[in-house]
């Protein structure tokens, strides 16, 4: 198994200790005492091996944004997120025509996540927001919760939106959120 020998890792309810630390396949497997069978990977002096941040809510970065609707730009978030410690996060939408939706949603359903950081799915921040609480998203594209309207975005997803961020006082909102 690679991993890290005498290294500064969080351990959970212990915090930040010196200790060993092995994975195979991704996952790990080995946190303790004994170095025996672990294939040291270098780390630089004071590094500190801590678990990776999920960002549940990211609209972009580096110039690239959820709703541009593009593999290329996922990839951009991707990266750029990964190299500031996130290791997974929901590509975020925003209130926009139907169109630019599904758009941004078929671009997370082909995204293959070869670099970076994992999509991990979508939040899916309007279409359903309260009018009296748009902020900066435009008026023109909210809509009522719809569960057809979901079922289409989902689809368009593949599968993929985890969280939708809506206004339960709406008409339709009970129905969306059963």
């Amino acid at each position: 198994m690679k991993g890290f020998i005498n290294q500064n890792v969080y351990v959970e309810g212990k915090g930040i200790i010196k200790t060993n630390l092995g994975f195979e396949n991704g996952k790990i497997v080995y946190i303790g005492d004994d170095a025996t069978g672990i294939e040291e990977i270098p780390l630089p002096e004071g590094a500190i091996i801590a678990p990776g941040f999920i960002d549940e809510h990211i609209h972009g970065a580096s110039g690239s944004d959820a709703m541009d609707g593009t593999v290329e730009h996922l990839e951009t978030i991707a990266v750029s997120v990964a190299g500031e410690g996130t290791t997974g996060f929901l590509a975020t939408t925003m209130t926009q025509s139907p169109a630019n939706i599904t758009k941004a949603l078929n671009a997370v359903r082909d995204y293959a996540n070869e670099k970076g950081a994992k999509v991990l799915g979508v939040h899916l921040e309007g279409p359903f927001i309260s009018l009296n609480h748009v902020g900066a998203q435009p008026k023109e594209y909210v809509a009522n919760p719809s569960v057809e309207i979901f079922k289409t975005y989902e689809e368009a997803s593949g599968g993929k939106i985890k969280i939708v961020s809506l206004a339960p006082e709406n008409e339709g909102s009970a129905e969306l959120i059963k």
